[in-house]
């Protein structure tokens, strides 16, 4: 644009000798007009040729609410593939302590330079995950590590008081006997979440929470036990903590019964119950978003050191049939 040389343009940017005040003054006015900024990254691969390797470990296998975070994991990739970094993914089912330990050292045989995973929340894992000595990040869940750089991932506090204003809407002057179907104890974020729905729909005296029960976010036993609860008692509501909402969505349909239920996450089977009227609202968490920010935050840090915006918390919003959002990209 100023009909110079890239030499030319790199010394006016270095202030360096040799350049023509009029030469100078061309490129400044371009700089200036269109904000032009350095790329950091750029600039630190330029100095260190090195590749860097991430390991991602997700416990995905069953949850159909990760495909769109490694959508967003893989997008990420191919536009920073120019960075030289390498991307190694584990997928795991259920929250299995010794299973993500596992993976955590098939990992480090790899030598990788930051790992980015789904933590489960016990001390085996902790230690693990401090041993390594290397940046983390934590995808969708979070842990308390002293090596962690960052966290991509919903509010989950947020997200329970968001479920429960539902069902303190719907209470308005009539009680309302509600069963939980809950995630995993072993994953903080889903603990937080009930936490905060059961907190929150206390207060309100025509809720009564009478039945609760663990998953770990499988479909065929959150079928199996919603079917045995709603045998069991007289439900007018069904919060679903985490995954399995296809074996709960099965067990109301299949009782013949008017439930009613409150979700999270903007899936194909959350979007059907959401048109039938039997879910009414969820609470969507960004899965993509949360992917392509965890390795971009990674990339960032390990070529530039610079941790800025590597907690990436995001913004939940409760969803119902009239405001469904378009895929993200």
């Amino acid at each position: 644009m100023a009909g110079v040389s890239r030499g030319t343009v790199d010394r006016v940017l270095h202030k360096r000798s040799g350049v023509s005040r009029e030469n100078i003054q061309k490129v400044n006015e371009i700089i200036k007009k269109y904000n032009f900024q350095p790329n950091p990254i750029g600039k630190a691969l330029a100095s260190r040729q090195k590749t860097k390797k991430i390991g991602i470990i997700l416990n995905c296998i069953g949850n159909r609410f990760f495909d769109d975070v490694i959508e967003g994991i893989e997008n990420s990739k191919k536009e920073l593939a120019n960075y030289g970094a390498e991307i190694i993914i584990k997928k795991l089912e259920g929250y299995n302590e010794k299973e993500q330990t596992d993976a955590i050292c098939e990992m480090e045989k790899e030598k990788i330079d930051g790992l980015i995973i789904t933590p489960v929340n016990g001390k085996e894992i902790k230690n693990k995950i401090e041993s390594i000595n290397i940046p983390v990040i934590t995808c969708n869940v979070d842990i308390d590590v002293k090596n962690k750089i960052g966290y991509a991932g919903c509010d989950y506090n947020v997200s329970g008081k968001l479920a429960a204003a539902v069902l303190v809407m719907h209470a308005f002057g009539k009680k309302l006997n509600v069963g939980i179907v809950h995630g995993s104890k072993n994953i903080k974020g889903h603990m937080e979440r009930y936490e905060a729905f059961k907190s929150t729909a206390s207060k309100c005296p025509n809720i009564n929470i009478i039945d609760y029960f663990y998953t770990e976010d499988n479909s065929g036993t959150a079928y199996e036990k919603t079917s045995e609860m709603i045998k069991k008692h007289n439900i007018d509501f069904v919060y679903v903590v985490a995954s399995g909402i296809d074996g709960v969505m099965e067990a109301i349909e299949r009782s013949g019964k008017t439930i009613y239920a409150v979700t999270n996450d903007v899936l194909p089977i959350t979007l059907k119950y959401l048109e039938k009227d039997v879910i009414k609202a969820t609470v969507y968490q960004h899965p993509y978003k949360q992917g392509y920010n965890s390795v971009a935050q990674m990339i960032n840090y390990l070529y530039t050191g610079n941790t800025n915006g590597s907690n990436y918390k995001i913004n939940s919003e409760l969803i119902t049939k009239y405001n469904i959002p378009e895929k993200e990209m």
